[in-house]
């Protein structure tokens, strides 16, 4: 399946790299930046939170 995410924001990229684990869905990550940038900001990702 193809699937288009638009913005790669901490919801865009979790819902990719969640549904990267289908081996059939290709998907395109789309951001109004073209490249990336630090903004001096961390997101810490419990184990328990990917379940």
């Amino acid at each position: 399946m193809k699937i288009k995410i638009i913005g790669s924001g901490f919801a865009g990229l979790s819902s990719a790299l969640y549904l990267s684990r289908n081996p059939s869905n290709s998907i395109t990550v789309y951001d109004k930046f073209n490249c990336v940038q630090s903004v001096g900001a961390g997101i810490l990702i419990q184990p328990s939170s990917m379940e």
